[in-house]
Parts: C-alpha cells; sequence; structure tokens
C-alpha cells in the first residue's frame, strides 16, 4: 500500500504545497525599508492622532497616595494605610496610554495569491509604523490553521524593524483558516489584555465559544479584506478559485450575470461576515479604498461606539 501511494506521488508530481520558495532576505530587508519609508510619509499628526483615539490604552494605574478630601469616592480608601496612619487616605490613578497592538494577518491562498495582499501588508504596515510613532507595544503574526509564528509585542526599534521584516517575508500556507484554533492559540499565548486586529478575507469563516472568550479578554478588532470589486475591459478572462481551484470564463468586456452574481456574492459574504463577527463581540471594518482610509474609517467606528 506504501508502496503504492509512493508511485502514486511520483506519477501526479510535486503539488503546490510541497513546493518551497526561494526565500531572499536581501530582498526581504530592501522591501521592508521601502515599506518603511512609504508609510513614513503617509503619517501626519492628524492621522497619528486619529490612531490614538481609536485605539485606547489599558486602563489605569495606581500612581500615589493622598489623604481623603471631601467628594472623594469611597470606593477609592486605601483602608490599610488608613489603618496604620489613623485618617483616611485614598488611591490616586493615571491613565495608561501605551498601547499593546497585536497585529495578525491571514496568509491563506485567498489572500496571498490574490490582490487583497498589497491591501493587506499596506494596512499592517502602516499600524506597525503608527505604533512605532506612539511608541506602543507593537506584536505581528501570521495564521492560517494554526500560528506560524508569533512576535509578541514590544516597543523598540530592532523589534519594530523585525517585525516588517516578518511582514514583508510572510508566505503562503496552503492549509484551511481555522479560527476557533487560533483563538484557542491566542489565549494560551497573550494573557495581558491587548487590541487584537486581524486581517483576512474571512472565507468560510467558523466562529464559537473559542472566539467569543478571546473578545471577552482582549479588545478584538476584525478588518475584512473584500474581492477586487472594480471591472475592467480585458475581454474573456477566466478566474480560478484560490482556495478550491475551481475555473470559471467572465466576460470582463460585457455586463454578464457571471460578473453580477460574483458583486453579489462578495456582498452577501460581507453581510454574512459582518453579522457573525458582531455576535460574538468583535469590532467588524471593511477595507476600503487605501489604509489610510480604512484607518479613518476605524476611528469613525469606534468613536461612535464609545459616545
Amino acid at each position: 500500500m506504501r508502496l503504492f501511494s509512493h508511485l502514486k506521488e511520483l506519477w501526479q508530481g510535486p503539488q503546490r504545497e510541497h513546493v518551497v520558495p526561494e526565500q531572499d532576505e536581501e530582498n526581504h530587508l530592501f522591501q521592508a525599508r521601502v515599506r518603511e519609508l512609504q508609510t513614513q510619509r503617509l503619517m501626519s499628526s492628524q492621522l497619528s492622532g486619529d490612531y490614538a483615539s481609536a485605539f485606547l490604552g489599558q486602563g489605569l494605574s495606581f500612581a500615589e497616595l493622598r489623604e481623603y478630601h471631601a467628594g472623594d469616592e469611597p470606593r477609592f480608601i486605601h483602608w490599610g494605610a488608613t489603618a496604620r496612619i489613623g485618617k483616611p487616605f485614598v488611591k490616586l490613578f493615571r491613565e495608561e496610554r501605551q498601547l499593546r497592538l497585536m497585529i495578525f494577518l491571514d496568509v491563506s491562498p485567498s489572500m496571498m495569491e490574490t490582490s487583497r495582499k498589497i491591501q493587506a501588508m499596506e494596512l499592517a504596515s502602516l499600524l506597525i509604523s503608527m505604533g512605532q510613532k506612539n511608541r506602543d507595544l507593537v506584536g505581528f503574526a501570521p495564521f492560517s490553521s494554526t500560528l506560524n509564528e508569533l512576535y509578541p509585542p514590544a516597543n523598540s526599534r530592532p523589534h519594530y524593524r523585525q517585525v516588517l521584516f516578518a511582514l514583508q517575508s510572510v508566505s503562503t500556507c496552503y492549509q484551511p483558516t481555522r479560527f476557533e484554533d487560533i483563538a484557542t492559540l491566542i489565549k494560551e499565548r497573550i494573557r495581558t489584555r491587548s487590541v487584537l486586529v486581524f486581517i483576512s478575507d474571512f472565507e468560510d469563516l467558523a466562529v464559537g465559544d473559542g472566539f467569543t472568550a478571546l473578545t471577552r479578554m482582549h479588545d478584538v478588532l476584525c478588518v475584512h479584506i473584500p474581492g477586487a470589486s472594480s471591472k475592467h475591459n480585458l475581454g474573456l478572462i477566466q478566474v480560478a478559485d484560490p482556495e478550491t481551484g475551481s475555473l470559471r470564463l467572465l466576460d470582463s468586456a460585457e455586463p454578464s450575470l457571471a460578473y453580477q452574481e460574483s458583486l453579489e456574492a462578495e456582498e452577501s459574504h460581507w453581510d454574512s461576515v459582518r453579522t457573525l463577527l458582531r455576535g460574538v463581540g468583535a469590532d467588524e471594518v471593511r477595507y476600503k479604498t487605501s489604509a489610510r482610509a480604512t484607518i479613518d474609517e476605524i476611528t469613525h467606528r469606534r468613536r461612535g461606539r464609545r459616545h
């Protein structure tokens, strides 16, 4: 039986999941540097302020004790100090502005082998650069059926560059994306409350108790990268579903039923994704025309939610 399987594999030839793309480290370093310079041009004080207002810090931390004054909240009385000194003292707090931001990038074929890759990389790069400008703790992990590699949040300059290099070096993983399994792994490896940003097309999205528990522990934002919505006159074109490999022939010059059906299917998919993510307590935003426009949309949505 093993011999038969071996002969069958030899007859079929190498499959695409067996092919390991050549890794050009120098080119990846160059592309990471180029992307860093591009995102620095995009940033402005207004955009940085929008980012800070969209992603709040992790709450309050203890600052000092002082004597109780009329009107102070009784729940902030430090009973230990009050008992020792003989008069009431209250605890003072300060807001923690520094953010813990984790960016998770879907590296399934439907993301990495389509035009979605450019949009996803642009958005992830801009978030990393804005985190660096605000001195936030930024981490990164590509994912599919599992977390392929995880860079925990940190805020040193070498770390930011390492994360940008890791982003530029991502490769396609030919495994189905399992959000429930990913949620379980994240809960195990990231225990401090953080902002988790998932960048994905959310094809075959299936979430349940694991993802719901993740949204209770962390602030979860899901950015949906849609398929191409603009039609170009390219004549008859053959398109393949990157997940299933099935082929379809579309006429890009004339409005066709097949093309219209693909647009309607994309809209229907987004409606399903939005409903499902809201049901488990996650924020959801659809990618706009650019990374900057998407950040503006995120800011608008999250400000509206808080007011």
